[in-house]
C-alpha cells in the first residue's frame, strides 16, 4: 500500500513537472525577460498572484531563471487560467483564460471585451488584496471604458488608470496627451483573443505598472 501511494505521488509529480516544463516553453514571454538575470531588474522575485486558499488546487512555479512566476487554476466549470507574473522595471500580470462557455468571431471586440471583464470578475476574489497590482481597479476601469468608449474596443488597446481612490477619475488611453499619467499609472489591455481546438477560446488580459 505504501509503495502504491509513493508511486502515485511520484507519477503525479512527474506529470506536473512535465506540464510546467511544456508551459514554460510555450507560454508567451510578455515582458521579454526570459533568460535575463534578476540582478538586472528593479522588481522583486515574482510570487503567487492567485491565493490557493480561495482557489484550492491552484499551482505555482517560479521559472528557472527566477524571472517569471506561473500560476495555474482549473475551475469546476471547465475553464482554465494561467497567470504569468513577470517584469523587470515593471510589474506585469498576464491572465490567460481558456474557456468553452463563449463563442464568437475573435475580431468581435464588442462581444469579447465584456467577456474579458466577466472572466476577471470571477477570479479577482482570488488575488491578494495587498498586491501592488490594482486588479479590481483595472476591472472597474475596463467596465467604464466599455461603457463610454464602445468604438475604441480593439485588441491591445492600452487603457491607463489614475492610481487613486476616486471611482469617477477619468480613464486615460494611449490616445491622450498625458505623459505623467502614462509613466505613473497602471494600465490594462485585452492582449489576445484566440480560437483553440474544439470549442475552446483563449482570452488574455494584461496588467502592467511601472516601478
Amino acid at each position: 500500500m505504501r509503495t502504491s501511494k509513493k508511486l502515485i505521488c511520484v507519477l503525479s509529480l512527474v506529470c506536473f513537472i512535465s506540464i510546467v516544463s511544456f508551459a514554460q516553453k510555450n507560454v508567451p514571454d510578455p515582458c521579454g525577460t526570459r533568460g535575463m538575470h534578476p540582478s538586472d531588474c528593479n522588481r522583486s522575485t515574482p510570487t503567487r498572484v492567485i491565493n490557493d486558499s480561495v482557489f484550492p488546487g491552484s499551482k505555482f512555479l517560479l521559472s528557472k531563471d527566477s524571472m517569471s512566476g506561473y500560476n495555474w487554476v482549473n475551475f469546476k466549470n471547465g475553464d482554465k487560467l494561467l497567470v504569468v507574473n513577470c517584469g523587470c522595471s515593471e510589474y506585469t500580470y498576464v491572465f490567460q483564460f481558456t474557456t468553452s462557455r463563449y463563442s464568437a468571431d475573435t475580431t468581435d471586440y464588442k462581444y469579447w471585451y465584456p467577456i474579458a471583464e466577466e472572466l476577471m470578475k470571477e477570479v479577482v476574489s482570488g488575488t491578494y488584496k495587498d498586491d501592488p497590482m490594482p486588479v479590481q481597479r483595472g476591472i472597474d476601469t475596463l467596465e467604464s471604458f466599455i461603457k463610454h468608449y464602445p468604438n475604441y474596443l480593439t485588441l491591445n488597446k492600452v487603457i491607463y488608470v489614475y492610481f487613486n481612490n476616486d471611482p469617477n477619475a477619468p480613464v486615460v488611453t494611449d490616445d491622450d496627451d498625458n505623459e505623467t499619467a502614462r509613466e505613473m499609472s497602471p494600465h490594462i489591455l485585452i492582449s489576445r483573443i484566440q480560437k483553440n481546438a474544439g470549442s475552446e477560446y483563449m482570452v488574455e488580459v494584461t496588467y502592467s505598472i511601472g516601478l
